[in-house]
């Protein structure tokens, strides 16, 4: 996997890591994978934007805890953000997505408590 991964946090505690975060880097521009410096530019772009529809994240080829994935197909009210994980163990301030939940999974193997995910759509109402 790469040097930098996007972590997904649930109520403040990793429970994923994923390769590759794909979004639209501004409204209205082709969904597009997102280097790890720009999370921090999408939030600062979104802040002065009168957007009432958001489009999904995905998050693509990691894994996440088996028990975080199934509190959000139940769609459980959860506190998810996601920050950036460097090489070592450098994180960045996580993004908090405001009233997220689970669009759909594309789910590869399970086994020792995680599920190996190819996707992970998340759908949200902003970010704070």
């Amino acid at each position: 996997m790469a040097s930098e991964l996007f972590a997904l946090n649930v109520d403040g505690r990793e429970v994923g890591r994923f390769a590759e975060l794909i979004t639209e880097p501004s409204p209205g521009v082709t969904p597009r994978p997102l280097q790890g410096h720009e999370l921090t530019h999408l939030v600062q772009q979104s802040g002065g934007a009168r957007q009432t529809k958001w489009p999904p994240i995905t998050l693509k080829r990691g894994f996440i805890e088996q028990t975080a994935l199934m509190r959000l197909k139940r769609g459980e009210a959860l506190a998810l953000s996601i920050s950036l994980r460097g090489a070592g163990a450098r994180t960045s301030s996580p993004v908090s997505l405001l009233r997220a939940q689970l669009g759909r999974t594309v789910e590869r193997a399970k086994g020792g408590g995680e599920v190996a995910m190819e996707e992970l759509h998340l759908m949200h109402e902003g970010f704070q």
